[in-house]
């Protein structure tokens, strides 16, 4: 599996609101976590069990859902909006990702 994302990328999140159900955190979403162990990560929304999710890689790099664990919603900081990718060698500049 090819990474989603790469060093030097930029991501837009939007934050998650406590107060706006439109804005809760669903299955599929690529989502910015606050990490006990392994710090801000980016990750994919695997499952939502109750006030838990589980977090899934975005390559084959990743650490493991398994290894991440499951994390209370709360540690979510928000959803990725927008993903700009830095420019590579031999790619035009300034492509811009949905």
């Amino acid at each position: 599996m090819l990474p989603a994302y790469h060093d030097g990328d930029y991501v837009i999140v939007r934050r998650f609101s406590a107060w706006r159900w439109a804005s809760a955190p669903k299955v599929g979403d690529d989502v910015v976590c606050r990490h006990p162990r392994l710090g801000v990560v980016l990750k994919r929304i695997e499952s939502i069990r109750s006030e838990k999710v589980s977090l899934t890689g975005l390559n084959s790099l990743s650490s493991s859902s398994d290894a991440i664990g499951l994390v209370c919603v709360g540690q979510l900081v928000g959803r990725v909006v927008a993903h700009v990718r830095r420019p590579r060698p031999g790619k035009s500049e300034g492509q811009i990702a949905g």
